[in-house]
């Protein structure tokens, strides 16, 4: 299937590296897949990683606040006309990817 990767969903995990895992949070609710809205760049990212203990292995107080930072720039989405995220896609923390819950299986040209 060349050509096609997975697009990152609301409620799509980032790995649990060093900590706590977060979810992608969509700010464009105009389209859907699998009756889940697609995030985009600058979607939120709930808290996640060590971000409030300097002591652990993985600390970045970055996690705390991050979003999605990277996007298709082919496939825009919204009133905004954002990228539409894929899996991986980088967040502002720096080192956690988002990665695509098992259970979607719908992609989508790139």
């Amino acid at each position: 299937m060349a050509g096609l990767v997975p697009v990152i969903l609301h409620g799509s995990m980032t790995p649990p590296l060093w900590g706590p895992s977060g979810v992608a949070l969509t700010i464009t609710p105009t389209i859907f897949i699998e009756g889940r809205p697609v995030a985009t760049e600058l979607s939120d990212v709930t808290p996640h990683g060590n971000f409030s203990n300097p002591h652990a292995p993985g600390f970045n107080p970055l996690c705390a606040d991050s979003v999605i930072v990277s996007g298709a720039p082919r496939v825009l989405a919204g009133p905004e006309h954002l990228g539409v995220a894929f899996d991986p896609a980088e967040c502002t923390c720096g080192f956690h990817l988002v990665c695509l819950e098992p259970a979607i299986k719908t992609y989508v040209g790139a």
